[in-house]
Parts: C-alpha cells; structure tokens; sequence
C-alpha cells in the first residue's frame, strides 16, 4: 500500500459503478460484487476526486463544510483514500 500525500490523485477503478442519493452514495465493485456505502464525507472526497481534485482539494472541501479540526480532516482523509486503494475502488493517476 502506498503512502499517499495530499497532493496525490486518485481515480475510480474501471470496473466501478456509483450512485448517489441524498447525500450519501454506494460504489458497486463489479469485480468482486462487494458494496460498499459512504457516508456525506465519503460522497464528497469521492465527488472531489471523480472530477480531477487532488486529496488537497478533497480535503479542503471537506474542511469548508463540515466541523472537525483541520489534522482530524486531514488524517481521514488519507486513511479514506488508503482504504479506498486497497479495497480496489481507485488507482493513482
């Protein structure tokens, strides 16, 4: 598993589909048939990421709309694109 920094870009998988609903949103791996929900935050780093962001700018975005300390947003942040990785739902770009 890689290291990831906030200046690092990830991209769904292809063997991905993603469905939002009111505010939170489910991936379907289609690979191993796994599904997998996000929660608000999750929805938004995801949402960040699928259109170009950096993990920078998912993390910012996240800092401007929900309350928690900036190093707490930031460290979820990168365990959520770790777990991400790892799960198979995106790659390095």
């Amino acid at each position: 598993m890689p290291t990831f920094s906030l200046d690092d870009r990830l991209a769904p998988s292809d063997q991905i589909v993603f469905r939002e609903l009111a505010g939170e949103s489910v991936i379907l791996d289609l690979k191993s048939g796994s599904y997998y929900g996000l929660n608000q935050v999750g929805t938004r780093v995801w949402a960040v990421l699928v259109d170009g962001g950096s993990l920078r700018d998912a993390n910012h975005v996240v800092a401007s709309e929900f309350d928690a300390p900036a190093p707490v947003i930031e460290r979820e942040v990168l365990r959520f694109a770790a777990e991400l990785y790892d799960q198979g739902l995106c790659r390095l770009v």
